[in-house]
């Protein structure tokens, strides 16, 4: 569970208690075993929950937020500088939002990353219209992807500089498979 948000290591927890069958666990806390309405109810998280904002780790934030800001068009929503130099910041666009900080290479808090950063992670933006979003970071000098229908959504993807994959998509009817350029190019 390391890594997780508290809260959800709490739900975790709480779902592992209900769940479990385990004749020890019943005997120690048969209140949470047991089936009961009224602690469902007492359980079930209340819609308080607005947004879930993703920290990514960056090995440089000036270039993170180059990227995002400059590049992808996102617009600081809140910061942290400390002895004149950013620590953190949450950069927004739309209702989406993401957080950066720089991690600490030694010393007490130090961060060591297994394997490269950002591999195997994808956030997926759902946006009105991932075509112009493509258009917009080309003419911004951004190398994305071709943007390709998949699952009725066109898609484009674009890495920051420590790999994280950033994929913008929208609905269409267009076929699956199809790349813009074949559609530019029948016209």
């Amino acid at each position: 569970m390391r890594g997780l948000p508290t809260f959800l290591q709490l739900c975790l927890i709480s779902t592992l208690i209900i769940d479990c069958g385990a004749q020890e666990q019943q005997q120690k806390a048969p209140k949470v075993i047991k089936e009961d309405k009224a602690l469902k109810r007492e359980l079930k998280m209340d819609t308080n929950v607005k947004q879930i904002v993703p920290l990514l780790s960056v090995s440089n934030i000036e270039k993170s937020v180059a990227f995002f800001v400059d590049g992808l068009g996102f617009e600081f929503d809140n910061k942290w500088v400390q002895d004149g130099k950013l620590r953190w910041c949450k950069i927004k666009q739309g209702g989406s939002a993401l957080m950066l900080q720089e991690f600490n290479t030694e010393g007490k808090n130090a961060f060591k990353p297994i394997g490269k950063l950002g591999e195997g992670v994808t956030f997926y933006f759902i946006c009105e219209d991932a075509l112009k979003i493509y258009h917009d970071i080309k003419k911004r000098g951004l190398d994305a992807s071709e943007p390709i229908v998949e699952n009725s959504n066109w898609v484009t993807n674009i890495y920051d500089p420590d790999g994280y994959k950033i994929s913008f998509e929208s609905h269409t009817d267009v076929k699956r498979g199809t790349k813009l350029s074949e559609l530019e190019d029948s016209k």
